[in-house]
């Protein structure tokens, strides 16, 4: 009676076994644990590598643009050294600028070369010289933008504000545009700003101008040190021929620390010049030191 009952459980327990061989392969295994891929650089979508890539641009200081959230602070002085004329006037010019994006950035300035693009200019914002110099202490100012359009060994920003060129009797109020641009390429670099200059108000021929400047600058001689030419054409659309100017400067620049940069330039503002420009070719001239920051 038991050994029967027992071969009766052991050939249940050889049908069970079967039927579980049976279907061992129809029972799903555990899921396994869901893996997180990793994306490369190379597999960034087009507009993330895209902005990582005008990151780097701007982490390199291609003085185009700011980066995002940083403040830039430039003070110039700027000094007559024309003929009978040296000191007559100095003024102090300062100019703010902010990053507000990777492609966009705003700037509140006074000085020449922020205003003209050019590195020599007197007078062009807080006059500290004498009375007879200096008929009114504060000069032009302006509201300017800087909007990327390319970015790479060439860079290239269209630029546009609104200046106070006259903030005294009489009121005058300008609007600029232009491009800025910068080619690059190991110890050399040319930047260019043609801009056109037009009144707003009180309007008279001589009020709308163009200016071309550009610079080449060479980095090949110690670390953190630039030295550069430039020059350019000056003059107002209205008899563009007897009035224009072509200024020739030279200017270096040292980069002190990673976040401060000071420059200094001496310019020939008349050069060459139309026929109309009163002065010899090398009466005109200009100084401008310069100290910037970004914070």
């Amino acid at each position: 009676m038991l050994c029967g009952n027992l071969r009766s459980l052991l050939l249940v327990c050889v049908l069970l076994g079967q039927v579980g061989l049976a279907h061992a392969d129809e029972v799903a295994p555990p899921a396994a644990p869901a893996v997180t891929p990793v994306v490369t650089g190379a597999e960034l979508p087009a507009a993330d590598a895209e902005a990582e890539d005008i990151t780097a641009e701007l982490a390199r200081n291609n003085h185009l643009l700011l980066r995002p959230g940083i403040i830039g602070l430039s003070i110039s002085g700027e000094i007559n050294l024309g003929k009978d004329q040296v000191g007559k006037p100095i003024s102090i010019a300062p100019d703010l600028w902010y990053g507000v994006s990777q492609r966009l950035s705003l700037g509140l300035t006074h000085s020449a070369y922020a205003t003209t693009g050019f590195w020599g200019g007197v007078a062009s914002s807080f006059c500290v010289s004498s009375a007879e110099s200096c008929p009114h202490r504060y000069g032009r100012v302006g509201v300017q933008s800087l909007v990327l359009l390319h970015h790479g060994q060439l860079s290239l920003a269209a630029t546009g504000g609104i200046l106070v060129s006259s903030a005294y009797d009489p009121f005058h109020l300008d609007g600029r545009l232009g491009i800025e641009g910068r080619w690059s390429a190991e110890h050399y670099a040319i930047r260019f700003s043609p801009q056109i200059v037009v009144g707003l108000n009180q309007r008279s021929a001589d009020r709308d101008a163009l200016s071309v400047p550009i610079a080449i600058m060479y980095t090949g001689i110690f670390d953190r040190v630039a030295i550069g030419l430039q020059t350019g054409l000056r003059a107002p659309f209205h008899a563009f021929a007897d009035n224009f100017t072509i200024p020739v400067g030279i200017g270096g620049l040292v980069n002190t620390t990673d976040s401060m940069m000071i420059g200094l330039s001496i310019t020939f503002t008349q050069l060459v010049a139309g026929g109309d420009v009163k002065g010899a070719a090398l009466d005109g001239r200009a100084m401008a030191v310069t100290a910037n920051w970004r914070i």
